[in-house]
């Protein structure tokens, strides 16, 4: 009878013990994820996920002034919950705060770099696009300009991307109706090809508007030939009697005293 007694004494206290490790390693591991001051970004970026935008917020500001531990991570998942709240402004400044640590912070590394990225320059234009992507969602054309501007200045001359943030920054000018701006974008294009495609899509525009006068009035530096065709093609593809192209490649080449292809147009 002793030795039952004994025995299930011995077994009582080895339960005990083993419940007790488990709330011990519960304690350490929840504590572990979310104290700051460590490898890991999980509870963050749960809140994140979870769209507890109002405690992202909290979460940031308590760790501010103290924790440095990262730093550029924590205004990211800000920027998202800013630009989630409606704070188009205040979001994009985060996002470009947040790109000095694009190298230096596990999360954003993990989560938003290509592994075969290489070299700093290329690891922040890819950032920039990553968040151009999420601006693009809220139409917020004034932040994606500016972000693809920095992008452009930072970018090596060489990097494959710079054609494309050209055009990023033509398409969203020309959105907002700055013709102008979109001229000068798509001028300043590296990719022929790209140059070509985005003085077609100002064509159309400025064609549908009917602002005609601005049409003319950019130089076609390099390009001349290119808008002929392109108006030429438009020319041909529309109703005759419908067609003002015609009437505006003679305008053109007047303008540009080019006499002798207007007076071909006229007869």
């Amino acid at each position: 009878m002793i030795d039952i007694i004994f025995g299930s004494t011995i077994f009582l206290c080895q339960v005990q013990i083993i419940q007790d490790l488990c709330l011990f390693l519960y304690i350490f591991l929840n504590d572990a994820i979310r104290w700051p001051i460590s490898g890991n970004f999980i509870f963050p970026e749960w809140l994140l996920s979870s769209c507890q935008f109002l405690l992202v917020q909290e979460y940031v500001r308590l760790l501010n002034t103290w924790c440095e531990w990262n730093s550029a991570s924590r205004k990211f998942i800000l920027a998202v919950a800013l630009l989630e709240m409606g704070e188009i402004q205040k979001a994009c400044d985060h996002f470009l705060r947040a790109s000095d640590g694009i190298l230096t912070d596990p999360f954003l590394v993990d989560a938003l770099l290509n592994s075969n990225v290489t070299s700093r320059n290329r690891d922040l234009v890819y950032y920039y696009l990553k968040v151009i992507k999420l601006f693009e969602e809220h139409n917020a054309s004034d932040c994606i300009i500016e972000i693809a501007e920095t992008a452009i200045t930072n970018a090596d001359a060489d990097d494959p991307n710079l054609p494309t943030l050209h055009s990023i920054i033509f398409a969203q000018h020309l959105s907002l109706g700055h013709h102008a701006e979109a001229y000068h974008c798509l001028n300043a294009n590296p990719d022929p090809v790209r140059r070509v495609d985005c003085l077609r899509q100002l064509v159309v525009t400025l064609f549908e508007k009917k602002l005609l006068i601005d049409l003319i009035s950019f130089p076609y530096i390099d390009m001349y030939e290119d808008l002929e065709r392109i108006v030429e093609g438009r020319a041909r593809s529309v109703d005759l009697m419908e067609n003002n192209y015609y009437n505006f490649l003679y305008s053109f080449h007047v303008n540009k005293q080019n006499m002798r292809k207007g007076k071909f147009l006229v007869l």
